[in-house]
């Protein structure tokens, strides 16, 4: 698993800085060398959004029967899946920032 690079000049992110993105609402990163600014991809915002939502509530509604265990094992499952995120989603790059 490895973490997004700049399309330009190729240095990594940080997890942290990835996953703040995410957790954010898909907010732009900026590369920390050449000032590129790099947005999710649209792929990668439906594939967060089938991750963290329909799988989990699939999984949910198929292993429990009662209300709160589904929403448990929802809850569990999605924040899980949270964490592999910033290893899932792609970027693509924009217009240098000036």
């Amino acid at each position: 698993m490895v973490l997004h690079k700049c399309d330009v000049c190729f240095t990594s992110f940080r997890y942290g800085d990835v996953l703040k993105s995410i957790l954010l609402g898909y907010k732009p990163l900026t590369c920390s060398k050449c000032s590129v600014e790099l947005k999710v991809t649209i792929a990668s915002r439906v594939l967060t959004s089938v991750l963290t939502i329909l799988i989990p509530l699939i999984v949910a509604f198929n292993i429990a029967s009662e209300p709160i265990y589904q929403v448990a094992i929802f809850l569990l499952f999605g924040f899980g899946v949270s964490f592999f995120l910033p290893f899932i989603i792609r970027y693509s790059s924009r217009s240098p920032l000036k």
